[in-house]
């Protein structure tokens, strides 16, 4: 697919992603209120109506450690990924392994479901190019046509999540490092594919993540603003070097659980389960939980506050390290955002808000080296109305983050997914 050619086996294989986008939408409709349900079950009814005599702290580590042995056996006998890293997988062989995705799934909402620090996102994206390779392989595609149809696959859940169709496509191309491929074979289909994602998610559910975060001040931008994200964004390299620090070493001390894969999960819900008794919210993605401390300003100290980031990064990287399912974007702008809220805790002076957007897509460009998604994400959760504050954060942090020594969280992922294949061989 050298060359796009709007002729109608062109337009024949639009339409097969949007017939792939359909049913993908419907499975992110299911995954997602599966997540609601268990997540709910885990922090509502299993305190107050099972356990309601226990410590809730008690039962925090209980709860991690059980779901951990228990996503351990589920990616023991039913099967996680079962192949390389998926961005490895697409870019070099166009496809993605899909056989083991039931056990992926069902593990991931255990996980996540118990509070593990990682977002949905990627199983998720398993599951959209899984379905989207295999679809490939029944049509009998070559290995470029897959790969657009996998990417494609990716954009459609991501589209339903994001409730933002640009922003699905986007996510997608720059989730699986397929931006150096020819952009705009990809990008159209990408875009028809979350599109008709996003239109099927929302028809079913109404759910939007649209102005999630809501700020008291005035939104009016001033010239200081500006020079405030400025510096919030060169903070971004800080913190990228500062999860590379953190991610190896979890990485390098939990090594050796490689031989006990079964007990490999378990000993990493030990160990956020401890985490999070301490600090509760360090547990589950972090994107409600960043909304309280931006409701909630004064509640916490600077130096709590700071304790909480670095916390988060901990957790991400223990949960990643020790085999369970999920993604790092929610957990990374819940430690950017508790970075922020730290900012103007100290520096009264800088608005809640600016600080707040200024980490976040400062970060976000620096550590997840994702520029274009990281704007468009972040501008969802806070508003149009700081775009230009984004995109300034977003894209510093980004090419400041070119001639650091920061982790790419894209790297740590494929690194964590790959050694994860290796545990359970």
């Amino acid at each position: 697919m050298e060359h796009i050619r709007a002729n109608r086996a062109y337009f024949a294989f639009l339409g097969w992603i949007t017939l792939l986008a359909i049913p993908l939408a419907l499975l992110t409709v299911l995954y997602l209120a599966g997540l609601r349900v268990g997540s709910d079950f885990v922090r509502t009814v299993l305190p107050s109506q099972w356990l309601p005599g226990v410590d809730p702290r008690l039962l925090t580590i209980g709860v991690a450690t059980a779901a951990g042995l228990l996503v351990g056996l589920i990616l023991r006998y039913l099967g996680g990924s079962d192949s390389r890293a998926l961005s490895d997988e697409l870019v070099e062989e166009g496809k993605v392994a899909y056989r083991n995705l039931p056990g992926m799934i069902l593990a991931a909402l255990v996980g996540l479901s118990s509070g593990a620090s990682l977002g949905p996102e990627g199983p998720l994206a398993h599951l959209g190019g899984g379905l989207g390779t295999w679809l490939a392989e029944r049509r009998r595609f070559d290995r470029d046509r897959s790969r657009v149809l996998s990417l494609s696959g990716i954009a459609a859940v991501f589209g339903g999540f994001l409730t933002q169709p640009l922003g699905g496509a986007f996510l997608a191309f720059e989730f699986t490092k397929l931006v150096t491929f020819p952009f705009y074979i990809y990008l159209i289909p990408a875009i028809v594919a979350s599109l008709a994602g996003y239109l099927v998610y929302f028809a079913i559910t109404g759910a939007s993540l649209v102005g999630l975060y809501q700020f008291d001040e005035i939104t009016t931008l001033k010239v200081t603003d500006f020079l405030y994200v400025f510096v919030l964004s060169l903070m971004g390299v800080g913190v990228g070097i500062l999860f590379k620090l953190i991610f190896r070493t979890v990485q390098r001390l939990t090594r050796p659980l490689q031989a006990y894969p079964v007990l490999r999960p378990a000993a990493g819900g030990l160990l956020f389960g401890l985490i999070g008794a301490a600090m509760p919210l360090t547990l589950y993605s972090g994107e409600h939980e960043l909304a309280h401390l931006i409701e909630h300003p004064g509640e916490y100290s600077a130096l709590y506050l700071l304790l909480l980031g670095a916390a988060k990064l901990v957790t991400l990287s223990i949960c990643m390290s020790t085999g369970f399912p999920g993604g790092f974007i929610f957990p990374l702008l819940f430690a950017a955002g508790s970075f922020g809220v730290a900012a103007h805790a100290l520096l009264p002076a800088v608005p809640l808000s600016v600080a707040v957007v200024g980490a976040m897509s400062g970060i976000g460009g620096a550590v997840m080296r994702m520029p274009i998604a990281t704007i468009i994400l972040v501008g969802i959760l806070a508003g149009p109305e700081y775009m230009p504050l984004i995109i300034l954060g977003a894209i510093v942090g980004y090419l400041v983050a070119q001639i650091s020594r920061g982790e790419d969280a894209r790297d740590a992922y494929a690194t964590a997914e790959t050694e994860g294949v290796i545990a359970r061989n």
